[in-house]
């Protein structure tokens, strides 16, 4: 079993890409591999290496471990953090989440150790939106 089998890694790759404004081969060259491999792992056709995996977690600003928590928020979620993300704008962020949050969001469908997860994504982005404000300015 590889871990394209439990989560579509290359298609969240991409999405955290497009995030942070490169196309991918700006991405591809960036990681210092053929346009056509990263290409593969973001087609979900070929999964990276882990070492290949730091590489691209560490140029999107995230770890292995937070990639995969990102990898198993509910859709809707995911999708709001990404469009407000695209848009740059704090306050965009802060109302989509809440907005998207409080109105899809029944703790009664989750777990514990899901709930729990859900917290620490919350302690990630509250983290990284407290870096980035630090290192631009």
């Amino acid at each position: 079993m590889s871990i394209n089998d439990y989560i579509k890694v290359g298609s969240l790759i991409k999405e955290l890409r497009l995030s942070k404004g490169y196309s991918a081969k700006e991405f591809a060259k960036k990681l210092q591999i053929p346009y056509s491999t990263y290409s593969n792992y973001e087609n979900n056709n070929r999964e990276p290496s882990l070492d290949t995996l730091h590489k691209i977690c560490d140029n999107l600003g995230v770890t292995v471990e937070e990639l995969i928590r990102f990898a198993t928020l509910p859709p809707d979620l995911k999708d709001a953090i990404v469009d407000s993300l695209l848009e740059n704008d704090v306050e965009a962020v802060k109302n989509k989440l809440k907005n998207s949050f409080y109105s899809n969001f029944d703790p009664s469908e989750f777990s514990e150790d899901e709930l729990a997860d859900i917290r620490q994504y919350i302690e990630f982005i509250k983290f990284k939106r407290n870096n980035d404000v630090h290192t631009t300015e």
